[in-house]
């Protein structure tokens, strides 16, 4: 597995789906990252990989027994197998051959890391791309999971016989002994009193609802998946059919996570955005310092979102959660300057797409640029203003930043939740609050 968090087994997966033809989203990303991993070895480590063969793979241009040796049995190959394989398909020459199967698991663990940052390249899809990964992990893992499953539920009825065995003997001793008989009941009785007390003492109305309908449901009926857990329905039902629970119940409801979390962060940002277009003050920096107030907004409020709702390496790596301003900043100066330098030498090769806009943002490059003849002044002037503007932001990232600071959980229940004292009037309350007419 590569540090990112994306296993051997996923990535041939991916390779096997879009070979086969059953998935063609991940096409441009494969492409991307051998183009990448072959420039990389040719150039640091004079190793000559065929990116035409790789290419001809992820095509489907090869025979199915080919695409069928990411395959071994029912499950995927991984470790040394797949960084083999991926060599064998990339025809890559070395002249020490006892090198080879390092050399092939260096190149397969830079291969991994180059997919997921084409991958994820667009940070406004990178979470539902996520979830498509997801999807491949269901289907692949299924065997797996059931496996896994099937063990739990072995060590289960284990520790339950175990558990009746022994009760049984105390039973069977206590009714030896009526005072230590009686002695249990008064225990049972205060633990009961202990718990309905600690239930009583919590103020907070959801949590206390959660509480009062999970806290009697037995172990065999609590699925805990992670990212979303069921309480309620026997495991025994579940493993009976687990590839389906997962396929229609599980894969549906994170979705419908994922499509809230993007959904709510782009309308974030959209507001956002719009406040920031209307402020008079943008107009005291120079049209080329102002083009960084977009990309810092974003970086700022979308990284702190997916700070709370990203595995911590994911979200380091792919949503800038613990990128400081200078980092950020730096790397907006840096794709601000690329354009620059290509502008100031007439080059408009960055604007050909679409075709359609490209006179408009010629128009537009030529005017941001139209008071340089040299990137020295344009980074002097940079340097000069950066300070400025991100003070003129600063109070509506705030704002904002303050919008997504909570985790996003999303909880299921069934109708009998309207019979919970109290409730109903929460509803209603809320209803008022998202009520646009409730304010007229």
């Amino acid at each position: 597995m590569s540090y990112i968090g994306i296993s051997d087994s996923v990535i041939a997966a991916i390779f096997y789906t879009t070979a086969s033809g059953l998935m063609d989203g991940f096409r441009d990303p494969l492409k991307s990252a051998i183009d990448d991993t072959c420039i990389h070895f040719a150039k640091v480590k004079s190793v000559e990989i065929d990116s035409d063969n790789l290419e001809k793979v992820i095509m489907g241009e090869v025979a199915q027994n080919e695409i069928n040796k990411f395959k071994d049995g029912e499950k995927f190959i991984e470790g040394e197998k797949l960084a083999i394989q991926f060599a064998i398909f990339g025809d890559f020459f070395i002249e020490n051959e006892g090198e080879i199967l390092e050399t092939a698991k260096e190149i397969m663990s830079y291969f991994k890391d180059s997919f997921m940052t084409y991958l994820l390249k667009n940070p406004s899809t990178s979470a539902l791309t996520l979830s498509k990964i997801q999807e491949i992990i269901f289907k692949t893992f299924t065997s797996d999971h059931i496996q896994i499953f099937e063990e739990l539920n072995r060590v289960n009825d284990y520790i339950k016989k175990t558990i009746e065995s022994a009760t049984d003997k105390i039973q069977g001793e206590a009714l030896k002994n009526n005072e230590l008989l009686v002695e249990r009941f008064e225990r049972l009785e205060q633990q009961n009193s202990e718990l309905k007390s600690s239930l009583d003492s919590i103020t907070d109305i959801d949590l206390k609802v959660l509480t009062s309908r999970i806290s009697k449901i037995p172990e065999d009926k609590r699925f805990r998946f992670g990212i979303v857990d069921i309480f309620g329905i026997p495991t025994s039902y579940i493993k009976n059919d687990f590839k389906a629970f997962l396929e229609n119940c599980i894969k549906p409801i994170i979705n419908a996570k994922v499509n809230l979390d993007e959904t709510f962060i782009t309308g974030v940002i959209k507001k956002a955005s719009l406040e920031i277009s209307g402020m008079g003050h943008l107009l005291y920096v120079s049209p080329f310092t102002r083009q960084a107030a977009m990309p810092y907004l974003f970086d700022k409020i979308h990284g702190r979102f997916y700070s709370h709702n990203t595995p911590k390496p994911l979200g380091e790596k792919y949503f800038k959660t613990k990128a400081s301003d200078e980092t950020i900043i730096f790397e907006i100066k840096k794709r601000l300057f690329l354009i620059a330098e290509k502008v100031l030498k007439n080059d408009f090769s960055d604007f050909k797409n679409p075709p359609h806009l490209f006179g408009q943002k010629k128009k537009i490059a030529i005017y941001i640029h139209k008071d340089f003849s040299k990137i020295d002044e344009i980074e002097n002037l940079f340097e000069k203003e950066i300070t400025s503007l991100k003070e003129i932001l600063s109070p509506v990232i705030t704002k904002y930043i303050e919008m997504v600071e909570s985790p996003t959980t999303v909880v299921v229940k069934d109708t009998n939740i309207f019979e919970t004292d109290g409730l109903l009037e929460l509803m209603l309350r809320t209803a008022k609050a998202v009520d646009d007419k409730a304010d007229s």
